[in-house]
């Protein structure tokens, strides 16, 4: 019998060309099979888990609790609600993206109202131009700046203001297929980055040249997350805790 390889997955229509999506046999439906496999999941265990995280971040006494990452859209509203929820104190932390529509800024705006601290970064564009424009010659990706900036700030944040919990959504490992199980867990690791961070394995270190300066890429570097107090800042996914 002739094998279908179809463009969409037949259930939930993600495309093939999303990067590590692996499409049945018959070529019709992606890793949304992790539905059957969330069916499984004891998720009042898991939130239970939850719940005792949330005790011990709260038992630090840090002027935030956490920091989440915010885009203004439904996944970050949702994250900043949910931690509201369950008593944390977030401070919001968004790369502020050199094209922002009407209705993106309408969109965090309204997320801020919800009752939060944010923090808006701006990235000198001369930088994120020179580093934009390095990327796409190098690896035919203009994006890869982004997404350095994206998971690099949260920590850099994190770390200046001694908050003990990063708080990111879902774990696209998990959510949309891997082949490596480890990654698939709770915790967003460097090792996570290098393979999910859309960055083709690369760290902003890595780009340093005569062109680009150490001190210019500062803003897409991501630290080590250790507090001086000698406790480690933790950044894991709330869709392992919480069913997405």
């Amino acid at each position: 019998m002739a094998m279908n390889y179809s463009n969409y997955c037949s259930i939930c229509v993600l495309p093939r060309s999303r990067p590590n999506l692996q499409f049945d046999h018959d070529g019709f439906n992606c890793n949304c099979a992790t539905k059957e496999k969330k069916r499984a999941i004891d998720w009042l265990d898991r939130e239970r888990s939850f719940k005792s995280l949330v005790t011990d971040i709260k038992l630090q006494n840090a002027e935030y609790d956490c920091v989440i990452p915010v885009s203004g859209g439904k996944d970050s509203t949702w994250q900043v609600l949910t931690a509201i929820k369950y008593g944390l104190r977030p401070l919001c932390v968004t790369w502020r993206s050199p094209a922002r529509t009407e209705l993106g800024q309408k969109n965090l705006n309204n997320l801020i109202s919800i009752g939060t601290d944010h923090i808006d970064f701006s990235i000198d564009p001369n930088v994120e131009k020179k580093f934009i424009l390095e990327t796409f010659r190098k690896k035919g990706s203009p994006v890869i700046p982004m997404h350095m900036a994206i998971h690099a700030l949260p920590v850099k944040f994190a770390k200046i203001m001694q908050i003990p919990l990063i708080l990111w959504g879902e774990n696209s490992a998990f959510e949309y297929g891997s082949d490596d199980n480890v990654l698939k867990g709770f915790e967003l690791t460097r090792s996570w980055f290098l393979k999910y961070g859309v960055t083709d394995g690369t760290f902003a270190e890595d780009w340093v040249s005569s062109e680009l300066h150490y001190n210019e890429l500062q803003p897409y570097m991501i630290p080590k997350p250790t507090l001086s107090c000698g406790q480690k800042v933790r950044a894991v996914f709330l869709g392992q805790f919480i069913e997405w």
